[in-house]
């Protein structure tokens, strides 16, 4: 069994070191009402900072929208082609959610395709000053959406340029986990 390197309830990526993070991945767990049911939702999302955005999708849960970062594997393309959605965007549920569990009177549910899947990654597109760029993060997330692994990131260093998910290995990706960190995040 491996042992995290860090376990929180919160944790911020920085893509490129400058002190000015682009996402906080973070637990929660919320009570709400959906359908006129009581709701208790948890689950591993984010938030994403500045114009930072995750290559995303609108879901429902019962009748309420929520965000869930779209799933990719190793090799997926992560460019301008891709749909992107902030934390910003409506949802009952705060931020980008990678594993959402929801139990009600009306049944227990889940979205997010992160889920107990393995490791898997999602795309992210941020700015460095005036410039575009892409990136990956390595992500686990738990059965029970109650926890999640940050394995690694990377970002493709020339503005405006794809990248693939899992890329260290081409010159122009500028790797800032190299050797994998663990971050274990904890629903409360």
């Amino acid at each position: 069994t491996l042992v995290p390197d860090y376990v929180s309830d919160s944790h911020l990526i920085d893509f490129n070191g400058d002190l000015t993070p682009e996402l906080v991945v973070f637990s929660s767990k919320q009570d709400t009402v959906i359908q006129s049911f009581n709701v208790t939702i948890s689950g591993i999302a984010m938030s994403t900072l500045g114009n930072t955005e995750i290559i995303a999708q609108i879901t429902t849960i019962g009748n309420e929208d929520v965000v869930v970062a779209d799933t990719l594997h190793h090799g997926h393309v992560i460019s301008s082609a891709s749909s992107y959605l902030s934390s910003a965007t409506p949802s009952v549920f705060p931020g980008v959610g990678l594993g959402i569990y929801a139990e009600s009177g009306f049944g227990n549910f889940q979205a997010g395709n992160f889920i107990d899947n393995g490791n898997l990654f999602f795309g992210v597109k941020f700015e460095i000053g005036a410039n575009i760029h892409y990136g990956w993060v390595q992500v686990k997330v738990a059965a029970d959406a109650s926890s999640g692994i940050i394995y690694d990131f990377a970002y493709q260093s020339i503005a405006d340029s794809s990248i693939l998910a899992g890329n260290v290995e081409d010159g122009f990706v500028s790797v800032l986990n190299e050797n994998i960190e663990e971050v274990v995040i904890y629903a409360a």
